[in-house]
């Protein structure tokens, strides 16, 4: 319940006396909604000091009653210095008939609530007055906390409306993002993080990493990708407190390490850790769990944003980008595998297919050369009978990485069945095919290993006619004919179909 002070003060010891006796026990009864303290002072000294324990105490001062005749200050003046620290304290003068212009001056000033004529005739009347005052200073009281109540509440369901407005945004944001990222080739999904990601959040630089690298199938020579930040690779690779967000699975807010900030770097650095999942590795036999990290700084727009706002965000982000990240790395892989000879590491045959038709179409378009050459072990049925198809594999294995030495980045080396490879080769020649490839069957020729027996291999080429009833496969077909002619004629060679006349390279 609440307790509230009322001080009555008096140089006349009598008198105050005699209010001591009775005031309280009647003015209690009156009062049955909170608590009343009485106290009985001479002096203004000992009124403040009252004043001031009770606030301490916990209890409201409610209430001043002061004679308006005192040796050391009028009880006006009095009570306005007090009121000037006390503001809501209910303040009844007591005076003479001499000073009542004075009393109902200070009322039409604010500085009184009401005087009473002293002596006074009527104390139960005096103490309905006082108890009166009191219920309406209570009942001011309780509607102010409840106006302040109501505002705090109406603040708070405007600071919140404000935060699902901004959350709902986010969302939105976010679910851009998700349909953007429909697409499973790896590259452009990594593009399409580092471009968007940072923007969702307004900052500058942005960094998308993969700590423990990527498998081969994704195709990317970098582990990470940037957009602005200028900080080296090998840092972000080995950053400890995005180590620390990743091992955790919490997306964490920080100031940005001094390496970053030597190079312009503004903190705060948000840090997004992506788990990719477990991923087959290497040879295909092993599984690795695989994680990566989205770091965001120079974000000086986004300062406003509330801390738990940035925490939605973060987790948002991070659950669509470890879904979709991990799908592109296997959808990478799958791609992959299908398009790559398991044995070999040649591409398969429907890759060599499309490329040859891009290829064909590209001369096409700008009148450049290409040729396809087919390339074929000799008597590989002899070395599987004589020493197993372990051996005969092997023999292939070691072909195809002979052939890729040979390949420029341009070129295309696919294997086409059993045992014959097609190489495919844009801008080149006839003339040029050839002299590549005569060294490549002398490289074979002369190459001997000790898992493995020495073989030949026969070669066939064809260079694109430069017209379009030459089609993409008749090319081949040409280049698979040239191989067959240079197996009749002895096997070991390599045998030239283009716009001259068929030839023989010796």
């Amino acid at each position: 319940m609440t307790q509230y002070q009322i001080v009555c003060i008096d140089d006349d010891e009598e008198f105050l006396r005699s209010l001591e006796k009775s005031l309280p026990d009647k003015v209690k009864p009156l009062c049955r909604d909170f608590a009343c303290v009485f106290e009985f002072v001479t002096s203004s000294a000992e009124l403040r000091k009252i004043l001031a324990q009770a606030a301490e105490d916990g209890i409201s001062p409610a209430m001043i009653i002061s004679d308006q005749l005192m040796p050391e200050i009028s009880g006006l003046d009095l009570l306005e210095q007090v009121t000037g620290e006390y503001p809501d304290l209910v303040c009844i003068l007591l005076t003479g008939h001499a000073e009542l212009d004075s009393a109902r001056q200070a009322i039409n000033r604010h500085l009184l609530d009401q005087y009473v004529c002293k002596p006074i005739e009527d104390l139960q009347e005096f103490a309905s007055l006082a108890a009166n005052l009191l219920k309406r200073h209570h009942m001011e009281l309780e509607e102010r906390q409840r106006t302040t109540q109501l505002a705090a509440t109406v603040e708070e369901l405007r600071a919140s409306n404000e935060k699902i407005r901004a959350m709902h945004a986010a969302a939105e944001q976010v679910a851009m993002l998700t349909k953007g990222l429909k697409c499973l080739d790896f590259d452009e999904v990594v593009e399409l993080v580092t471009r968007e990601v940072p923007r969702i959040f307004q900052a500058e630089w942005g960094v998308l990493c993969f700590q423990e690298g990527l498998p081969s199938p994704c195709g990317r020579s970098s582990e990470t990708s940037k957009r602005n930040c200028p900080v080296s690779e090998q840092f972000l690779i080995g950053r400890a407190d995005a180590g620390e967000a990743v091992r955790n699975s919490t997306m964490i807010s920080c100031d940005v390490p001094r390496p970053c900030e030597n190079l312009g770097g503004r903190s705060p650095s948000v840090i997004i850790p992506i788990r990719l999942g477990r991923v087959i590795t290497g040879g295909g036999d092993t599984e690795a769990e695989r994680h990566a990290y989205m770091c965001l700084c120079r974000m000086d727009k986004a300062a406003a944003m509330s801390h738990e706002l940035l925490l939605y965000m973060g987790g948002l982000v991070r659950d669509v980008l470890g879904a979709n990240l991990a799908n592109a790395v296997l959808y990478s892989i799958a791609r992959a595998q299908s398009e790559t000879d398991s044995l070999t590491g040649a591409c398969t045959r429907r890759v060599l297919e499309a490329k040859l038709q891009a290829e064909y179409e590209r001369a096409e378009r700008y009148g450049r050369p290409f040729c396809a050459v087919v390339v074929d072990v000799d008597n590989l049925k002899l070395v599987n009978d004589k020493y197993g198809h372990a051996v005969g594999d092997r023999v292939l294995c070691g072909l195809a990485d002979v052939i890729r030495s040979k390949c420029r980045s341009v070129d295309t080396l696919a294997r086409y069945g059993g045992d014959e490879f097609v190489w495919l080769m844009p801008e080149t020649t006839a003339d040029g095919a050839a002299s590549a490839v005569e060294r490549l069957r002398k490289s074979v020729e002369g190459c001997s290993a000790a898992d493995r027996p020495a073989v030949t291999i026969s070669c066939g080429i064809s260079e694109w006619l430069g017209v379009p009833e030459d089609t993409a496969a008749n090319v081949l077909c040409r280049a698979d004919a040239a191989m067959y002619q240079a197996k009749g004629s002895g096997r070991n060679r390599v045998v030239v179909l283009g716009k001259s006349p068929a030839a023989v390279v010796p």
